[in-house]
């Protein structure tokens, strides 16, 4: 984990690898709303010339470079590392082995278009909107959602300076903010719903008049679980706007789970070649000198010459 500063030091520094073709890292200097989250492994958004970019930050409390003046970080992406010292070190190996940009390394590790943390929407309720904030942080994140309306966690970060992941969390649990996934657009991920810890009759209450929702209480509470928006409307009979207010109101906690799909569209087929695959004795011969050297140990250069369809792939499995 990263420190803050202490008394009487500079502002903590932390070296970041962008994708774009640079020697080396950046230094940005970490705001104090961040310098408890970041770590290496996290990304982060950061600003180089009159861009904006996604970088990975690659190491905590270094030196400042002379004569440059850093500047801050942007917003934090994660909220956790994405990748484990382990990858880290590998990443670092391969941009030194092939004389490649860290940064370009690091953006081929990871998987392509993965949604972060802070790419989750926020938006102010009715409730958020009216209710008197219990703080300075909560007013602060009503103040900016009041103000941009609804907006990444990013952006918001971007805003206020620093991270409010404190306050959306209790704003949230309250049903004064909805924080909305941004994996619920796809078609792996089902909006889910659950009856947060409370008193049953008090939650009943809250649904006013609304007979669908004072259904929907009884039905998760009869149930003792989540359940998905669609089995719960299927069950109740109430339609997809119900089970938003209720969330607004803070009566139901929306959160999404991944949807179990069926394999069976991906089941093979059985395959028409039966019998085991026999070599024949070029292969059986080429197989016999790899396996050979494997079991000797040791470097030992091979090369497997055929063409298109001779069974050079059998060899290598075999081997």
């Amino acid at each position: 984990m990263s420190a803050a500063p202490r008394a009487g030091e500079g502002p903590l520094l932390a070296a970041v690898a962008v994708p774009m073709p640079l020697a080396q890292a950046l230094t940005y200097e970490v705001p104090a709303g961040f310098a408890a989250l970041v770590e290496p492994g996290i990304r982060v958004r950061v600003r180089v010339g009159p861009r904006k970019v996604t970088g990975v930050v690659v190491e905590v409390g270094v030196e400042a470079p002379a004569g440059v003046r850093t500047r801050p970080l942007e917003a934090l992406i994660d909220e956790a590392p994405l990748l484990p010292p382990d990858l880290l070190q590998l990443a670092r190996f391969t941009a030194d082995y092939y004389r490649a940009p860290l940064g370009e390394v690091l953006r081929a590790i990871l998987p392509a278009k993965l949604p972060g943390w802070g790419q989750r929407r926020i938006r102010l309720t009715d409730a958020g909107a009216l209710a008197p904030p219990r703080g300075d942080a909560e007013a602060a994140v009503v103040a900016a959602l009041l103000e941009t309306g609804p907006t990444t966690v990013s952006r918001l970060q971007e805003v206020l300076g620093g991270s409010q992941a404190a306050a959306l969390e209790a704003l949230a649990a309250a049903g004064r903010v909805v924080i909305e996934d941004p994996r619920e657009r796809g078609g792996r991920f089902l909006t889910a719903y659950e009856l947060p810890p409370g008193d049953r009759e008090a939650q009943r209450a809250a649904c006013g008049r609304s007979k669908p929702g004072v259904a929907v209480v009884d039905y998760l509470d009869a149930l003792g679980r989540p359940a998905t928006a669609a089995e719960i409307s299927e069950t109740v009979g109430c339609g997809a706007g119900v089970l938003r207010r209720l969330a607004e109101l803070g009566v139901l906690r929306r959160f999404t789970q991944a949807e179990r799909l069926s394999l069976d569209q991906h089941v093979l087929a059985p395959s028409r070649i039966g019998g085991e695959i026999v070599l024949r004795p070029d292969q059986a011969t080429a197989v016999e000198a790899l396996t050979g050297a494997v079991a000797a140990g040791g470097y030992h250069p091979f090369l497997l010459q055929g063409m298109t369809g001779a069974g050079k792939t059998e060899v290598y499995l075999r081997a």
